[in-house]
């Protein structure tokens, strides 16, 4: 898997997941669909996870993969299917 925010400790994985929280939700409208966007939602699910909030970690891997579904985005796809293996997550496809 890529690195993330937080891999090294558990203080660094909050901040992570404080930042990624805080970007995330300061987007507009139409970045809320983009691609990237869904690519910085997968980090903060993985952020989640590591912290051991598997719920929040699932909804915000839902959001992403219907990103993925929407702009056709292999690649944000195959990021949303290794971090939902990785963090032993089942999310509806």
């Amino acid at each position: 898997m890529w690195r993330h925010l937080g891999d090294r400790d558990a203080r660094a994985n909050d901040r992570a997941v404080e930042l990624l929280t805080a970007g995330t939700a300061g987007v507009d409208e139409a970045a809320e669909g983009a691609d990237w966007h869904g690519r910085h939602l997968v980090h903060l699910a993985v952020a989640h996870g590591r912290a051991g909030d598997s719920g929040s970690a699932r909804q915000v891997l839902e959001r992403a993969r219907s990103i993925a579904v929407a702009t056709a985005s292999r690649r944000l796809a195959e990021q949303v299917d290794a971090a939902v293996r990785d963090l032993g997550l089942s999310v509806t496809p």
